[in-house]
């Protein structure tokens, strides 16, 4: 009965009672639009397998249906989160009161049930899409979209099936998730939830708000070429199948490849390892599904053209799939939790996982042996000048570039799966670019040199010449860019014996991918625009790959430590060398700069500090550059401490900086004094004087304090200097509780010093201020300064890239 007392109660004022229907409602939508998906999927099977449009009409309307459901359910969660219903376990969770909109939006996909709902989302966008393109092959691919939504759909579900949980609801709320915990023996429980978990520190930065939904629309899409290949293998029909496929590849390969490079514009702006691609697994494995796509859509052109390669490609979008079922597997199963920044937690779902990657592994292999006899044969060998020729030769670089990728990253699988105790690699980089550089090397001259072969001719192609002017052009280019950015052109590989350096040999090739696209794009095909979706495609990634090398390669760490400093636990020997101590106020010299740590702001989540560079001419005297960085560390209790560098951009730089550690006052000696003054009145501490100005009768409080009485004291705080501070502590008098009082203190953690108010004297009309005052140390930074070079050729390179692949999708859209 009291429960219900206070549920009823909390209903009336906007809690509990009031919000349970978004969760009743919510759940059924899952479980409707789960029912839905079985049902299309069933129905479109039938479909496939008689031709009876009954069936048909069954299964556009379930699909229909289970779209609209999933609208609804992405709809009520957005809506949870943005009125912070905390009575709700994902709400309390992702979000809190302070989080501005656009962090809001990201903490709907911070957690595994917002990311597989956001997932679903794209997959009821691309199928109703479908619905009106597919035509005659609406059956068999909307029969593998059926079942793929209803396994996306089963990992929201929360519902127990002879024990074994299947899902995780994203409406349950926090009572039952944590039915153990004290607070939630007690039936007024919600007034003690004032705010949520919040989001977590690595993800409150814009690129999160648009990066995930960009990637899993990229996940989403990678289904559809493979839905056509089972749709294929299905019938036994081995043409009709690849103009319409041929579109979606190429959409696929530009969005999923959009959201990897959203990814590393996130990782550049918002961590601290200096780069944008760290080689982490979780960046692998989204990394590797793009890879065999890629390998796929350049087998699927040739066979469109020649007639020779089903089985590679049939087999290349089928693993692209299964990559993408596996990463997911490896990313929120909390196997690489202690290996990867990008890794969930694992919330009981891997079996469902692995059923799910079994349920399409199995019918492709068997329907891949099945159908192979009736396979287009070759009935001679490519020509070693076709253009198709050396698409399998890049087609087998790519693959094999993902097999070292997806061994390497699955070590902890190898290990908890075979029992074996292997380590992954100590140096991460160098593993994978004694191996990637020489892939990337060879991709970058095919993607150069095969704009210019033909299909099925043994002839040198009419175009050689461009193709011989472009590498003479190449080499002298790269030897000057290699001369002026100091790569090596030769290293000693024995003793008295040198070799071109592996360095300067990429950088030709992608110097040579640039030249010859371009040339191809000029004098070939004379700039028509309808045709050259290949040539920008591969002039933007050999763009790209010079900005990847020159940029990491000769990037240069500026914050030398030349005193010596020595920062005590924590630095290895390598960061001691390339992080500098700043005293507040004081110039340190690094490559030419005077940088000063001119203070910080402490908000709310986040401290904030302000570092001036100036450079001067050589006169000393004449200003040429004066910038101010503000790198931060956002603060969380819960979660920790994430530093976010911040970035001075020019056109052929970035100087990036970012703290590693800052003074930190938290247990300074602390002082407490009780002073008694009225308005107007003044008193001093040990560094500063207060001023009483003025009491707000009307402060805003937050939501638990509403029906309190409140009154805030308004304090100027000043010191010699000539700083001031306003601050501004409540005090409050609940009038339902037998006038019981309480307060909100007002604390600077930079200026080391707290105001509370212990009572009022309604006769003196006195305040009694509590205020604590730290001695605080001299304020200090240890900052990190990297200089990257021509950077802007990674984002440029990767934006052209992918505007020549839409390009290309927009000339095959019909």
């Amino acid at each position: 009965m009291r429960m219900n007392f206070f549920i009823e109660r909390f209903g009336a004022n906007g809690f509990l009672g009031e919000h349970l229907w978004l969760g009743h409602v919510g759940h059924f939508l899952i479980i409707f639009g789960f029912f839905a998906a079985i049902l299309s999927f069933f129905a479109y099977a039938s479909f496939e397998r008689t031709k009876d449009q009954v069936w048909q009409k069954i299964g556009r309307f379930s699909f229909i249906v289970h779209s609209s459901t999933v609208f609804g359910i992405f709809i009520l969660l957005f809506v949870m989160i943005l009125n912070h219903w905390f009575e709700y376990h994902y709400a309390w969770r992702h979000s809190s009161q302070d989080l501005p909109m656009k962090y809001i939006i990201s903490s709907f996909w911070e957690g595994q049930e917002g990311s597989f709902l956001l997932w679903e989302f794209w997959g009821a966008i691309l199928g109703l899409i479908l619905l009106k393109t597919a035509k005659e092959w609406e059956g068999g691919v909307m029969t593998v979209v059926g079942l793929t939504q209803a396994f996306l759909g089963s990992m929201l579900l929360g519902v127990y099936v002879f024990g074994y949980k299947i899902g995780s609801n994203p409406f349950i709320l926090l009572r039952n998730e944590m039915a153990e915990a004290p607070i939630f023996q007690r039936p007024e429980y919600l007034t003690m939830i004032a705010d949520g978990n919040g989001l977590n520190p690595l993800l409150q930065n814009y690129w999160m708000t648009i990066h995930p939904p960009v990637l899993f629309l990229g996940f989403a899409s990678t289904l559809i070429p493979c839905a056509y290949v089972f749709a294929s293998l299905w019938r036994n029909d081995f043409t009709g199948w690849v103009k319409p496929a041929l579109p979606w590849a190429l959409f696929n390969m530009a969005i999923l490849g959009t959201g990897i490079l959203m990814g590393g514009a996130w990782a550049y702006e918002a961590l601290s390892f200096g780069g944008f691609w760290a080689w982490d697994p979780v960046e692998n494995m989204s990394f590797v599904p793009w890879l065999l796509i890629v390998a796929g859509l350049h087998l699927h052109l040739v066979y469109r053209y020649t007639g020779h390669g089903i089985f590679s490609t049939f087999l290349f979008y089928i693993l692209g799939w299964l990559m993408v079922l596996y990463s997911t597997f490896l990313t929120r199963s909390g196997i690489l939790g202690d290996t990867s920044v990008h890794a969930f937690t694992d919330l009981g779902m891997s079996g469902q996982l692995i059923i799910y990657g079994i349920a399409y592994l199995v019918p492709a292999v068997a329907l891949m042996a099945f159908r192979y006899p009736a396979f287009p044969k070759m009935e001679k060998e490519e020509p070693f000048f076709s253009r198709e020729f050396w698409m399998f030769v890049g087609a087998l670089l790519l693959l094999l570039s993902a097999v070292q990728m997806t061994f390497t990253t699955s070590i902890p699988v190898w290990n908890k799966v075979f029992g074996t105790k292997l380590a992954p690699p100590a140096d991460v980089v160098s593993h994978y670019n004694s191996i990637q550089l020489w892939i990337g090397l060879f991709v970058a001259i095919f993607t150069a040199k095969i704009q210019f072969l033909a299909y099925k001719s043994s002839k040198i192609p009419s175009g050689i010449k461009w193709l011989t002017y472009s590498a003479a052009i190449a080499v002298v280019l790269a030897a000057f860019i290699a001369w002026g950015c100091d790569i090596k052109f030769m290293l000693p590989i024995a003793e008295n014996i040198s070799f071109l350096s592996p360095y300067f040999l990429f950088l030709f090739a992608s110097v040579f991918a640039v030249v010859a696209n371009l040339s191809y794009l000029i004098f070939i095909i004379k700039g028509k625009w309808s045709l050259s979706g290949g040539s920008v495609t591969h002039f933007g990634f050999g763009l790209f790959l010079v900005g990847v090398l020159i940029s990491q390669h000769k990037k240069e760490v500026v914050s030398i430590n030349t005193r010596g400093d020595n920062f005590g636990k924590g630095f290895d020997d390598k960061e001691l060398v390339e992080n500098v101590l700043l005293m507040k106020d004081s110039i340190y010299k690094m490559s030419g700069y005077d940088v000063t740590y001119t203070g910080r702001t402490d908000n709310k989540h986040e401290q904030v500090f302000n570092v001036n560079y100036r450079k001067f001419a050589k006169d000393g005297k004449s200003e040429v550059e004066n910038f101010t960085l503000t790198p931060n560390i956002v603060r969380n209790k819960k979660m920790g401490d994430s530093p976010n560098p911040s970035t001075k951009h020019y056109l052929s730089k970035d100087v990036f900086t970012h703290v590693t550690a800052a003074s930190d006052n938290s247990n300074a000696k602390d002082t407490t004094i009780l002073s008694d003054v009225a308005v107007g009145d003044t008193f001093y501490l040990n560094k500063y004087y207060v001023v009483f100005e003025s009491i707000n009768p009307h402060p805003d409080v937050e939501a638990q304090d509403k029906d309190k009485l409140a009154v805030q004291a308004n304090l100027k705080v000043g010191d010699l200097k000539g700083n001031v501070l306003q601050a501004t502590p409540v005090f409050f008098i609940d009038v339902q509780h037998d006038n019981e009082t309480s307060s909100h203190a007002f604390e600077s953690e930079q200026w080391g010093v707290s105001f509370d108010i212990a009572r009022i004297n309604p006769e003196t009309k006195q305040f009694s201020f509590v205020v604590h005052q730290k001695e605080l140390q001299q304020e200090f930074i240890i900052l990190k300064a990297i200089v990257f070079p021509y950077i802007n050729l990674v984002w440029l390179g990767g934006i052209i890239t992918f505007l020549g692949i839409f390009i290309s999708a927009w000339r095959r859209r019909n």
